[in-house]
């Protein structure tokens, strides 16, 4: 879904073509705004960001076992400043396997130093096990996977998957119901947008491959009225 599709649906929801009411730019304005409040919700944002010792020096560091996400790279950090949450990690193509902290105590008693095989994510860090050593270390590609946040949508395609299209749409329409004081309208329409944003992470949907393609159903809100009900 682009920005102009996602305008033009509110306009007819609102039945506003004219922006007597709301003007185009406010409507652009409350697209950007469900956007990150979806992507932070649902997690739905997904980015990747791959580290060598040859592109990022220091990025990853022989012996240290922990990487600060938002930290700085070269020390102990991977430098991600929009991530949410990691969601996996590959090591040279491989995907490793997660662990909770809860099974930290179990497995690095069991493993030293070498190639990592296991991740985990604790206190704003990931961490690996077993830890790198010198000097394969520099011969490592991390790919790390993490849910981003959305801080932009000027124009052109959405950044989350098609399955949120409905939930940005909603979103929009119930702020934009707010501002007109049609609070019954409003209060319907996000106890339904709530309920939905709680099923589509859950959903896997493939990212699109058909982009511009997709058309918009002008009965949403109705639709999530019914679930609601």
């Amino acid at each position: 879904m682009t920005l102009d599709e996602a305008v033009e649906q509110l306009q007819d929801w609102l039945s506003d073509f004219t922006g007597l009411t709301h003007r185009e730019a406010d409507l652009r304005d409350l697209m950007e705004q469900a956007a990150s409040i979806v992507a932070a919700l649902t997690l739905g944002y997904e980015r990747v960001a791959t580290f060598t010792d040859a592109d990022s020096p220091g990025a990853l560091l022989a012996g240290f076992r922990e990487y600060d996400i938002d930290g700085t790279i070269g020390q102990g950090g991977l430098g991600i400043t929009d991530g949410l949450k990691v969601l996996a990690a590959h090591l040279d193509g491989q995907a490793l396997v997660r662990i909770t902290p809860a099974q930290y105590s179990e497995v690095d008693p069991h493993v030293s130093g070498g190639i990592p095989r296991y991740w985990y994510e604790f206190a704003g860090a990931v961490g690996l096990l077993p830890y790198p050593l010198a000097p394969t270390v520099a011969d490592y590609e991390l790919r790390v996977t993490y849910a981003a946040q959305v801080t932009s949508w000027t124009s052109g395609e959405s950044v989350l998957r098609p399955a949120h299209d409905e939930l940005l749409l909603a979103y929009a329409y119930l702020k934009a119901c707010l501002r007109e004081g049609r609070w019954q309208e409003a209060s319907t329409t996000f106890e339904a947008w709530f309920q939905q944003a709680q099923i589509v992470p859950m959903q896997f949907t493939p990212p699109s491959t058909k982009r511009g393609e997709l058309t918009l159903a002008p009965t949403a809100p109705q639709r999530l009225r019914r679930r609601a009900g």
